[in-house]
């Protein structure tokens, strides 16, 4: 299996848009955005969420890593 797509700002009108088309064609979706209960609220098991903010350094590297 292919690595994830990851869609940063997954609950913005964009992002949510961005995921949605993935999950269409059948891909695999790592959505971020700074709060993980919202992400999972609005797309439930269909992606892998994680937390992500731009300010938090750890964050951003965890995040990337593959």
């Amino acid at each position: 299996m292919s690595s994830p797509v990851l869609v940063i700002g997954a609950l913005g009108n964009v992002g949510a848009e961005v995921v949605k088309h993935l999950l269409s064609k059948g891909k695999a979706v790592r959505a971020a955005d700074i709060d993980v209960r919202k992400l999972k609220e609005r797309f439930g098991d269909s992606v892998e969420s994680v937390r992500f903010d731009f300010t938090d350094p750890l964050l951003t590297r965890r995040l990337f890593k593959v």
